[in-house]
């Protein structure tokens, strides 16, 4: 485990070509997360009661990782940014 913030729960477990970094929202409520891997900024929305990966890093150092922020989600956007779903006009 490297951290915990309310509800979330962050992961580190080692992959053949380095490490992944997994988010595992225990809440029934969606949550926004904004970290930081190695000095890159992300944003990324997590559902409720699953676990997602949000990162791969390369080499055999181990990664730095911080959380920036967290922020419960009221309601699903499907233009929101990170949605890979968008609204289609006929």
């Amino acid at each position: 485990m490297i951290a915990t913030a309310g509800p979330l729960i962050v992961l580190r477990t080692g992959v053949p070509l380095g490490w992944s970094i997994r988010v595992w929202n225990s809440s029934d409520a969606t949550y926004s997360v904004l970290y930081v891997i190695n000095g890159d900024v992300e944003r990324k929305s997590l559902p409720p009661r699953k676990r997602t990966n949000i990162g791969y890093v390369l080499g055999r150092e181990v990664p730095v990782f911080r959380l920036a922020g967290i922020r419960r989600v009221e309601r699903y956007d499907l233009r929101s940014e990170g949605s890979r779903v968008w609204p289609f006009r006929l």
